[in-house]
């Protein structure tokens, strides 16, 4: 129900800002690999990652990277969900970086805050990009999956007491 809700929305929305060849909402139900999923990243004007929950959501990293060789002016915004966990390590950058938060389950509140941001024209910083050169997936990846043994190991070693 929900899926052919969005499809008819994208379909009208298409329709009704289409220009030439150029399709103003992309869907895709499937796996898109890098490096395609970087280049969509590059040409998108707004990357939209509104998870209601998970671990760590490379999206945002990636398309803040897709960008960084773009001129500000031509950068994406990225809108995520503060419950993605992108959003913690990213937390120090706000809309002014071309970062916005969204509840994505108040679509009125999140349209209006991206609205705000979009026609304010920020994008990607300097150092949102800078920050995200900086990071080290592999590095978080091993800290965090160590984490995860050692409550397993945990709970393991609780539930023999």
């Amino acid at each position: 129900m929900l899926r052919k809700t969005v499809l008819e929305k994208a379909e009208s929305i298409n329709d009704r800002f289409r220009h030439d060849d150029i399709l103003p909402v992309i869907i895709k139900n499937e796996e898109i690999k890098y490096p395609d999923n970087m280049l969509l990243f590059r040409d998108a004007n707004i990357v939209m990652v509104p998870s209601l929950k998970d671990g760590f959501h490379l999206v945002p990293v990636e398309a803040i990277l897709a960008n960084s060789h773009l001129p500000y002016t031509e950068r994406a915004l990225v809108v995520m969900s503060p419950n993605c966990g992108a959003s913690y390590v990213l937390q120090d950058f706000n809309e002014t970086d071309g970062l916005v938060r969204v509840n994505p389950l108040d679509t009125t509140g999140s349209t209006n805050e991206i609205l705000h941001v979009y026609n304010n024209a920020y994008h990607i910083s300097d150092s949102l990009i800078d920050f995200a050169k900086r990071m080290d997936v592999r590095a978080w990846q091993a800290a965090n999956m160590n984490a995860l043994y050692e409550i397993k190991q945990h709970k393991r070693t609780l539930a023999l007491r």
